[in-house]
C-alpha cells in the first residue's frame, strides 16, 4: 500500500438522487487538484457517483491524471427522494448510532468502513501517492474502524466531513483528518517550481493611478494613490477640513473628497494654501488646493465641485 489522500467531493447541489457540483464545488475541486499536484499524486480514483466524478474531473484537469472509477469508494446511503429528507436523516442517525444496523439491502456503518479499508489495502505499491475521491459517510466509517470514536474530532460525527476536505492515510495509519487548509492557500503555494528555479519578486510601485476625484457623473483618474486616506492627505499638507469618504463606486480606489477648505494647512511650516479654479475638458469647474511644505515638493488634490452623487457609466 502507498500514501492515499481521501478527498471529499466538492459542494453538491441540494437535490435528491445523484446531484452534481455547484459552482463553488467546482472551484473547491480545482483548488484541491492544484494542491494534490504539489504533493506529487500519481494515481486518481473516484467514486462512480456524479458529485465525486465531477470533483475528479476538476482534479484531473489540473493534474493531467485520468480518473479511474471504483465502486468501493461510493457512499453507503444516498437520499434518492423516495422518502422525505427528514426521514432519511433519521435513518442515517440510526445507522451512525448502531454501527451494525443495515437498513434494507444497504450496508451497515461498520461494513462500509471495511469496504473502504479493503480498497486502501489493495492499492499497488505505486511510485507516488494516490488520490481517491469519495464521500463523508464512508470516510467517517473508515476512521471509526481504524481509530475508534473517542479519537475522532468531536464535530466530525455531527457535522460531517467538509467539502473537498482531505484525509491522509499511510499504510492504514491515519496521518491527517478532514483538512481544508489547502483551500485557503495562496495560488503561489499551489504550483511548485522546478528544481533550481526562483519566483520573481513582486515589484511594488510607489504611485498608483487610482481615481480620487469625481466630476459630474464620471470618475476621473489622478496620480495620487486613492488608498492614501486622511492621514496621508495631512502628511501631504492638506488641511484637516478636507476629508475623504468612500463613494458609490465600491472599492478603495474610488474616493470622493469634500470641498470644505478653510484656513492654512496642518503643517506649521507650510505655506498658506491657495484655492484656485480651473475648467475641465467637459466644462465643469474644479477647485484645487496646492500646498508646499518645507523639504518636499508641492502636493495637489483636485476636488470636484459637483451637485449630487457621482457614479460611473
Amino acid at each position: 500500500m502507498t500514501v492515499a489522500y481521501l478527498v471529499q467531493h466538492g459542494e453538491k447541489e441540494s437535490l435528491p438522487g445523484d446531484p452534481g457540483l455547484t459552482a463553488m464545488g467546482r472551484q473547491q475541486a480545482t483548488r484541491t487538484g492544484r494542491w494534490l499536484r504539489g504533493q506529487g499524486v500519481q494515481t486518481l480514483c473516484t467514486s462512480p457517483m456524479r458529485r465525486a466524478r465531477q470533483t475528479a474531473e476538476c482534479i484531473a484537469s489540473v493534474t493531467g491524471l485520468t480518473a479511474q472509477p471504483d465502486a468501493r469508494l461510493r457512499e453507503r446511503l444516498n437520499w434518492d427522494g423516495s422518502m422525505p429528507f427528514e426521514t432519511f436523516l433519521a435513518l442515517w442517525a440510526r445507522t451512525r448510532q448502531d454501527r451494525d444496523f443495515a437498513p434494507g439491502n444497504e450496508e451497515s456503518s461498520r461494513q462500509a468502513g471495511a469496504r473502504l479499508q479493503a480498497f486502501l489495502a489493495g492499492l499497488p505499491g505505486t511510485p507516488g501517492p494516490v488520490a481517491a475521491v469519495t464521500h463523508g459517510g464512508i470516510t467517517t466509517d473508515l476512521l471509526r474502524n481504524l481509530l475508534g470514536d473517542d479519537a475522532l474530532p468531536p464535530h466530525l460525527l455531527d457535522a460531517g466531513v467538509p467539502p473537498c476536505a482531505v484525509t491522509t492515510i499511510d499504510e492504514l495509519n491515519v496521518v491527517m483528518i478532514a483538512s481544508t487548509t489547502h483551500l485557503s492557500l495562496p495560488p503561489r503555494e499551489w504550483q511548485p517550481l522546478p528544481t533550481g528555479a526562483r519566483r520573481p519578486q513582486r515589484q511594488m510601485s510607489a504611485r498608483r493611478p487610482y481615481s480620487v476625484k469625481a466630476l459630474g457623473n464620471r470618475v476621473w483618474k489622478s496620480s495620487i494613490p486613492a488608498h492614501s486616506g486622511v492621514m496621508a492627505m495631512r502628511a501631504m499638507g492638506l488641511p484637516r477640513s478636507v476629508a475623504t469618504q468612500a463613494g458609490p463606486c465600491s472599492g478603495p480606489k474610488y474616493r470622493v473628497a469634500a470641498c470644505s477648505y478653510s484656513g492654512p494647512t496642518s503643517s506649521s511650516s507650510s505655506m498658506p494654501a491657495r484655492p484656485r479654479t480651473s475648467n475641465t475638458p467637459g466644462g465643469q469647474a474644479v477647485s484645487s488646493i496646492v500646498s508646499a511644505t518645507r523639504g518636499s515638493a508641492a502636493s495637489a488634490l483636485s476636488l470636484g465641485a459637483f451637485g449630487g452623487v457621482p457614479r460611473t457609466n
